[in-house]
Formats: structure tokens, sequence, C-alpha cells
């Protein structure tokens, strides 16, 4: 076989279907492949070997993001060519996965004393909206939407929380054992599960089941 990962720990996934090309991060670098020759192609490192704290991949273009302490550096195609980077006002950690949504906005959550979910305009890398939840998320995603975001805790349930105007107004919490859970990309109103063998597909304004699919084994994550 050939060996994708950086030669560190905890490597993170990530595939952009716009380009047929895998995103492999660890610690203080991305690297790119090819797809489906696994070719080497590009490499990015945090400025100043900072770490590379969270990624995201954009489902519905090129774009890519790299979250460091102090800023987001915001990359285009497959050269991963520099676009702009985004200065945060705090040295934040990032504690949930960041998402790019549909209407092409970064959202991400991050940690300093409390927990507060930044939102970005990717045109010009504004500053759209922040707030603070009113109870700690230990994880977070968002919907594609980015009117709807889900905690995962200890996999042993999830709360949906849903926005109006970027503020939270309701949070809807489900009791259920699961091995993964991942936001809909094709449709932002659904919540993907993998729990005792099954595929499960939730509603995420009422957590009511819309399918359930028989796969032992698989598991889903964004």
């Amino acid at each position: 076989g050939i060996l994708i990962a950086p030669e560190q720990n905890w490597a993170r996934y990530g595939y952009n279907v716009q380009e047929d090309i895998m995103y492999v991060s660890s610690y203080g670098e991305i690297t790119n492949w090819l797809w489906p020759d696994i070719i080497r192609y590009k490499e990015y490192k945090g400025p100043d070997g900072n770490n590379v704290n969270n990624y995201a991949l954009s489902m519905y273009n090129s774009r890519m993001a790299a979250a460091h302490n102090q800023t987001i550096d915001v990359l285009e195609s497959k050269e991963m060519q520099h676009v702009r980077t985004i200065k945060l006002e705090n040295p934040y950690s990032f504690v949930g996965a960041m998402t790019f949504t549909k209407d092409d906005k970064l959202v991400c959550l991050v940690s300093s004393l409390n927990q507060t979910v930044l939102v970005y305009r990717m045109p010009d890398g504004a500053l759209e909206n922040s707030f603070e939840f009113s109870e700690y998320l230990n994880a977070y995603n968002a919907s594609f939407s980015s009117d709807l975001c889900c905690e995962n805790s200890d996999r042993s349930g999830f709360t949906m929380v849903i926005l109006e105007n970027n503020r939270p107004v309701s949070m809807k919490k489900m009791d259920l054992s699961y091995s993964g859970l991942c936001m809909n990309p094709l449709n932002p109103e659904q919540l993907i599960v993998s729990t005792n063998g099954k595929i499960q597909v939730y509603n995420c304004r009422d957590l009511s089941l819309v399918h359930s699919l028989d796969y032992p084994g698989m598991l889903v994550s964004n």
C-alpha cells in the first residue's frame, strides 16, 4: 500500500468531490493526493510552524480553510493557493468541526472562556456574527444550511440546536447510542446517524425518523 498520512499521530482525512482529491492533515501540515492514482500533489504548512488545529473542505466549490490559534487561512483549489488570512480577535482553541455552508459561509465552534460560534462570509472574509451557547457543547457539527448545528457528546445521545438569525432559539435532545453521525450535505435539513448496524436519517427540525437502512459495520462521519 501507499502511506498517505503524514508521519505524525492523529491524522485527519477529507475528500473534495469537486476536484477528486484527498486531503490529509496532521499537526503542522496538510497534504493533498490526486485520486485515484494516489499521487502526492501539494502541501500546506502552518505559518511560523504553527499547528493546524482544524480544517474544513467545501462540498460546493474548491475552497478549504486551515485554522490556527489566532488565524484562519483560506485556500483555493487543489493548488492550495492562499486567498486570505482571517485574523481572530483572541487566541482560540477550535473544539468542533469547521463547516462551509451552502450559502458560502464558514462556521466554527471555538473555546476561550466560553464556547463561541463564529460565522464568516467567504467572499470577503468578514465576521458576520458570533454568539455563545448557553450550555456546554463538547463537540459540534454545523449544518450546511448554517441555521442548524448538532452537538454530540459521549455517543449515547446528541442535541440538535436550531438557529434563527445566527442565534440559538431551541435545543432538541435525543438519547441514542451511536457510532457516528454527520449532517447531510445534499439535504441540510437531515442528520445521518450510524447506530446498531443501521444507518438512520432524522429530520433536523423535530428529530423525527425519515429513513432507516440495515448497513452492519458502516460508519458515517463528517
